[in-house]
């Protein structure tokens, strides 16, 4: 079973990566201090006001719908 979650609180969200809840899409500089557990990639090519990154826990295991975002997210 998989869920989306929307959540306004970023620090929130960061504690749901980092606790294996899934991947994340949070503005780049809101992860102002590095998290050794959390992977950070900018999104290329986004045109909008504020520039987006994801991020996921490092080296853990993720459902197959995780990973396809990521990689989708990633490679585009």
């Amino acid at each position: 079973m998989f869920f989306i979650i929307e959540c306004k609180d970023i620090q929130m969200v960061i504690q749901l990566v980092s606790q294996e809840v899934g991947v994340s899409v949070i503005p780049i500089d809101s992860l102002s201090t590095p998290h050794d557990s959390i992977t950070l990639r900018p999104i290329r090519d986004f045109d909008d006001v504020m520039e987006p990154a994801i991020i996921k826990l490092k080296d853990s295991h993720r459902s197959v719908a995780a990973r396809q975002f990521w990689q989708l997210i990633t490679t585009t």
